[in-house]
């Protein structure tokens, strides 16, 4: 008796589901440390249908990173938290090591991922009370830069990009 195979995975469904487990690798050991022989075991598709839906490791991580960013700068759009209630949405989305990859890897400075960044500031920055003299720019700064140090302190992540200036 022949047994029942599974129906086949359209190319988008195929892509979503990669794109799920690239977010969890990538998440948890950042771009560096999600070597593509994680990736083939987090997402559960060998080397060649990653390579031949994405085209290479930094091209997945882009679509993870976009999709990230966009996810928490709609949910804070939305108003499902507010800026400073927006660490568990972080944790939850792996936000802290794709953000963090943005900015300190070259390759992965694509525009795509520079702009869902910065929308995700500026929709920091539209949601803070009190924007006199440019306190919610520094406040937006402060708490996207505090997710990329995770320790707690402000000023110190936002002192790694902008030095001692105000």
């Amino acid at each position: 008796m022949r047994s029942r195979s599974r129906p086949r995975k359209s190319r988008d469904e195929e892509r979503q589901d990669i794109i799920a487990g690239a977010h969890e690798a990538f998440a948890t050991h950042g771009y560096m440390g999600a070597s593509t022989d994680l990736l083939v075991k987090a997402t559960g598709r060998n080397r060649y249908k990653l390579y031949c839906l994405f085209g290479s490791k930094a091209q997945i991580f882009e679509t993870v990173a976009v999709e990230a960013l966009s996810l928490a700068c709609t949910e804070l759009k939305r108003g499902a938290c507010s800026p400073e209630d927006l660490h568990p949405v972080y944790l939850r989305l792996g936000l802290s090591s794709i953000i963090r990859d943005v900015v300190f890897i070259r390759e992965l400075q694509t525009p795509a991922a520079c702009a869902a960044l910065e929308q995700l500031g500026q929709a920091l920055i539209t949601h803070m009370e009190g924007d006199e003299h440019g306190t919610a720019e520094r406040r937006a700064k402060a708490i996207l830069f505090d997710l990329l140090t995770q320790n707690g302190e402000a000023e110190s992540g936002e002192q790694l990009f902008f030095g001692s200036q105000p």
